[in-house]
């Protein structure tokens, strides 16, 4: 947020935006100062680094009284390098006309500079996966710059450009009306973009092959695999065709279950569901490092979906 202090003889100063990236993407590469005099003299635009050097100076003579008058500052040192991200200190100071003097009063603006783009990781479903039509992405977001606001996080599919937002749900962005998102069966690229507050932009495009209702289950596995006990893995499960119901259990290297979960209670429609779990058992007891087995079944109306494809298997490990 912008900061004015000390107001003097300049009136109706502004300094927008507050935050910038003078990255010369054309976005938010620099700060437009905007100011009226009470009365004529020269104006000196000052900027500072947050140890109180100054890195910036430019000198605006014979400005007249009741003018409102704009200046540019483009983000960028006096010799016109580039600056460290962080927060800088513009003034407006007003000279003398006598003694060309920096007169007492000034007005100062806190800007942020801030030209690092948000990462995006962790992406679901992973990279080069088989996903039904109807599918649920999400992937996390992370702004180490200056500003750490997101302002946009959505996907595009291919060359389109239509844009699906994705909101933050723990911590994840995630696409939540999966219901209005078809992709049609074959190879596509979905690209994810992220936007922070200073106006960068970050994409990644990974490429997926969609496969209209070919298998009820199109893939199930977890991840990350290994994981800690106490930590979350997600058994992640692809569903290609509509089901009836089901469940998910997990058993010890005895056989004991350890774990259940009613498909019911996750969804039975054709997309990609994320069922987390903490290593712990169905008391609540952390379970010790080793190797243990999940098993999805399924129950489905489609008479042509025999045993095997009803039945899916995978090996969850804890370290």
């Amino acid at each position: 947020q912008i900061q004015v202090l000390n107001p003097g003889q300049l009136s109706g100063a502004t300094a927008t935006p507050p935050i910038i990236s003078p990255n010369e993407d054309g976005i938010q590469d620099s700060v437009l100062l905007q100011y009226t005099l009470l009365q004529p003299g020269t104006v000196r635009l000052r900027l500072q680094d947050e140890g109180g050097s100054t890195v910036y100076e430019q000198l605006v003579p014979d400005q007249r009284q009741g003018v409102t008058y704009q200046l540019e500052w483009k983000g960028r040192a006096q010799d016109g390098s580039s600056l460290p991200d962080g927060l800088y200190t513009l003034s407006l100071v007003l000279l003398d006309p006598v003694t060309s003097l920096e007169m007492p009063l000034i007005e100062k603006f806190m800007v942020t500079v801030d030209t690092q783009p948000p990462t995006i990781q962790d992406v679901v479903p992973i990279a080069g996966a088989e996903i039904p039509v109807h599918s649920a992405f999400s992937v996390v977001v992370h702004d180490a710059g200056a500003d750490e606001t997101l302002t946009g996080v959505y996907i595009t599919v291919d060359a389109r450009l239509e844009q699906w937002e994705l909101e933050n749900v723990d911590g994840r962005y995630t696409l939540m009306d999966t219901s209005s998102f078809l992709l049609p069966a074959g190879n596509h690229t979905i690209h994810f973009h992220a936007e922070d507050h200073a106006g960068n932009h970050a994409r990644l495009s990974v490429s997926y092959k969609v496969v209209a209702g070919e298998r009820p289950i199109l893939r199930f596995i977890n991840y990350p695999n290994p994981f800690s006990a106490g930590s979350v893995t997600h058994l992640l499960i692809s569903l290609g065709q509509p089901i009836r119901g089901g469940n998910l259990r997990i058993y010890d290297g005895a056989g004991d279950l350890v774990f259940y979960r009613d498909m019911k209670d996750v969804g039975l429609v054709p997309q990609e569901y994320r069922i987390p779990w903490d290593g712990r058992n169905l008391h609540g007891d952390l379970l010790s490092r080793g190797v243990y087995f999940a098993e999805l079944r399924i129950d489905s109306d489609n008479q042509n979906v025999g045993r095997s494809d009803r039945i899916q298997r995978h090996k969850v490990a804890i370290w």
